[in-house]
Parts: structure tokens; sequence; C-alpha cells
């Protein structure tokens, strides 16, 4: 006591001192102290502390211990609580070591509320879920789902429940609280299934952990986008329309399709502005057929590069035209600082797409493709998508003149060129191609089409010489 009460004492350490005392009275408690022997006898109160107090000594001067862990997992509950009411008043660090030494009897709800399989375990600070929630997308990011998922629970069920998960850690609300507020189909069971398999995973607490790890750094302010936004405007507005899309098949060079196809770009669309799957998409987007499912996962499978590009670029339109321009299209967490060791699949990327796409081409079916690279379904999709297949070399002489020019010069070299003074007749001499083509190109990319007389609009300056495509032998498309 007198360090305590020592004024010389400087105040953090004199808290720190008070802490550590709390903590052995506790723990002293938890072990046989008798503080109403104490009160019946106070002039042998020394001969009642010395012992329980020494005990708790020993135990504490080893957190990690076999004797503080029997000590704090002593509980004759059937379905023990986190830190029980015993436990109130103990140090914050008294508590999360507390808290690890009970992880493994805690419910997966629990040990995500409390963090109790991290080293930052500790009561839950009543995290408010909806402002975690306009953060995260309707599903999981899907680099993470692969790494995280175990086997034994479906891809898109896993990324559903991983995504309300995110919203456990620190919050106080009821699970099925969280689960009311999530957008869309919401399942108990998906929940309940889903903490079970984590807990019979051998990796589940490095899952556990690794979900913890992810909400921290939402709460951080890491995330940039803000998906409650992006689903006010994906219902509001019309993603895609006939036109548009057709002007992105013609200038890509791969056919229109019939309105079937419209309504898949438009949900991958969806997908990608809202981190959602095509399941969750509403019913305006995406048809009540039960073979719509698969098919939109081989349209998006089998998608090539440029169509892939007109695709994002017609997104990021969307976004800086409704107040999103500083947010990325899309976004997934770093894996800086936190541990893939323990995890179901720790290097997603070490795959070579190349590989990916010849095992595509080359097995009857993706589920044998998947196997000979001994890689997960999800992770083939994933794979496949993210590096979107080359049908051929855009800039080949032997490729068209109109398909060439798209894949040579992009929105803001061609924006360039036009404001740059450049008339449509130089743009076409420069490039083999005709009008009609360079009128494709400027209304996909959205750029005004100039007067044919720019001096009676006003234009002023010298036109630039167009710079032209590299060994052009085709002749000029008609």
């Amino acid at each position: 006591m007198t360090p305590i009460l020592d004024p010389a004492v400087p105040d953090d350490h004199a808290l720190k001192l008070v802490d550590r005392l709390v903590d052995l009275l506790i723990i002293a408690t938890r072990i046989g102290l008798d503080l109403h022997a104490i009160d019946r006898d106070r002039r042998n109160m020394q001969s009642i502390l010395i012992r329980p107090l020494a005990d708790a000594h020993r135990a504490l001067s080893d957190p990690h211990g076999s004797r503080l862990r029997a000590i704090a997992t002593t509980d004759p509950a059937r379905h023990p609580g986190a830190l029980p009411q015993v436990w109130d008043g103990v140090s914050p660090g008294l508590a999360a070591i507390v808290l690890q030494h009970r992880d493994q009897r805690l419910g997966p709800t629990d040990r995500l509320r409390y963090r109790s399989m991290t080293p930052a375990a500790r009561r839950p600070e009543g995290t408010d879920p909806s402002r975690r929630l306009r953060t995260l997308p309707l599903a999981i990011w899907p680099d993470w789902s692969i790494r995280l998922r175990p086997p034994t629970i479906a891809p898109d069920t896993f990324r559903i429940a991983a995504a309300i998960a995110l919203c456990v850690p620190g919050s106080t609300d009821p699970l099925r609280t969280i689960r009311g507020r999530w957008p869309g189909a919401r399942s108990r069971q998906r929940m309940v299934m889903f903490g079970r398999r984590i807990t019979t995973d051998p990796h589940g607490t490095a899952i556990l952990a690794t979900l913890c790890a992810l909400a921290d750094m939402v709460d951080r302010g890491a995330a940039p986008i803000d998906y409650q936004r992006r689903l006010a405007l994906t219902s509001e507005n019309e993603l895609l329309d006939n036109r548009e899309w057709n002007v992105m098949c013609r200038a890509g060079g791969t056919p229109a399709g019939s309105r079937p196809k419209l309504a898949h770009a438009r949900v991958w669309l969806w997908e990608t502005l809202t981190g959602g799957l095509p399941r969750q998409a509403p019913p305006t987007l995406r048809p009540e057929q039960p073979e719509f499912l698969p098919a939109h996962s081989r349209f998006a499978l089998h998608l090539p590069a440029p169509t892939v590009q007109r695709l994002r670029e017609h997104a990021r339109r969307l976004l800086d035209s409704h107040g999103c321009g500083h947010e990325p299209l899309n976004w997934s967490p770093s894996v800086d600082g936190i541990a893939l060791d323990g995890l179901p699949a720790p290097d997603i990327d070490a795959i070579d797409p190349r590989a990916v796409h010849i095992a595509i081409a080359n097995q009857p079916t993706l589920a044998h493709a998947a196997s000979e690279l001994s890689i997960t379904l999800e992770h083939l999709h994933y794979t496949a998508r993210k590096h979107p297949p080359e049908i051929h070399d855009p800039t080949a002489a032997s490729t068209p003149p109109r398909v060439r020019f798209a894949a040579i010069l992009g929105a803001d070299q061609l924006r360039q060129l036009i404001g740059q003074g450049n008339s449509l007749r130089q743009i076409e001499a420069s490039y083999g191609i005709t009008r009609t083509t360079l009128r494709t190109e400027l209304i996909a990319h959205d750029i005004p089409i100039p007067p044919k007389n720019r001096r009676q609009s006003g234009h002023q300056g010298r036109a630039t010489e167009c710079p032209s495509i590299p060994d052009r032998s085709t002749p000029r498309g008609r």
C-alpha cells in the first residue's frame, strides 16, 4: 500500500499498482479467501490474507500458466458466460488473460463479441453494428472468403454469414438483432450452422481471430466504400440500357446476345457495385428462373477482358455521377498485420491465371478444372473473374480495326485528342477506322461528338497531330 499512497509516485504508475492490488484480491477470492472471515476476526486479518494473496501472486506472475488457467476456467455452469460476475472489477489486462483462458469454453458468438481468441480480448465496448454495416458489402469480400471458408460450408452461405459475423465483435446487440438489420433474406439456421462448423473446424480459432481483425480494420476507417449508399444507387437508377450494352459489345468485338444477356450484364454491375452475390440481387434485376444463376456464373466466367474493362468503366461513371467519385470501384482489406498461416487457404494469389484458363478450356467441367489445379471451385471462379480471358491479342494486325482501336486508345486518350481540336476525319485517317466506329467509341465513353465545323462553334487553337496505330496492316474497316 505504501507505494500507492506515496505522493512522489506518478499517477499512471499508482493506477497500475491499484489494478495489481485489485487483481490479487479478486484472484485470492477465487482460490479460497473468505472476506467474511476478515469481518469476523479482524485481529487475525494478516494470517487470513497471507496464504491466498501469496497463491494469487504466484498465479498472476505467470498469467499464461496452468495455475491461472485453472482458476479462470473453474466454472460449474453448463453454458458459461464469457466473463462471469466474479471477475467484475479486474483490470483490462487481467480481463484479457481470463478471456483467453476461457475462450475454448465459449460459443462462437461470445468468442467474436469478446474477441477472446485474440491478444486484444476485452469486454464488448457497445459498438453500433449499423455504423460498421455501412462499410461492409452484402457478402464478405471474395478473396477473404477463399482464405477463411472451411470446406464444410457452401461458398454463398459462408460469404453471407461471415459478413454478418463481422458486425458482432465489440457489439452488445443480440445476434438476432444484428441479423435483422442485414439487407435481403436472413436465416437463423444459416448463422447457427456457421457457428457450429467454424467451432469444429481445425482452423476455427484462426478464422474467428481474422474476422475480429477485419472488423477492427473497418472500425479504424480503412474501408473507403459506403455500401448503403450504393444499394440506394442501384435501386433508384437503371444500371445499363440496351443501347449502352450493344455499344460495349460492338466495341469489344463480342456479340451482345439477346435480352437475358443484358440481364446478366446488369447483375454483373450490381455485384461489382454492392459486393453482393447474384442470389441477393433484387427481383427487378434477377429474373425468377431457376436456370438464371448457373447461367450467370457461366456469363461472368467467360466475359472477355475488353468487355470487362468497359463494364468497369461504365460502373465507374455511375459512381462518379452519383457523388461517389472519391470511392474506389472495389476494395478489400489488406493482409498486412493479419496472420494468414493458420487459415484454410493462406496464399490465394499463388495460382497462375493462365493455368486456370487453360484448365477451364481443357477440362470437361469446372469441377474437373479445379481438381486439376488442387484449388476449390470458388478459388477457380475468383481467379478467372479477376483475370478475364483474352480471346485474342486486340492489338494484333489481324484484329478488326474497331476492336484494335478500342484496345489501343483508351477513354482518356480519346477525350484528350478531341479536346486538342483533332477532327473526326483526322482521327479516322490516323487510326484506320470508319466514322461509325469512331462515333461508337465516343458514345461508349460519353464523349460529346464535336461539330463538323469547329471554327463556327468557336473552337480556338491548332489541332495536334494524332499518333497512329503502330504496325497497321489491315485495310480500313467498313
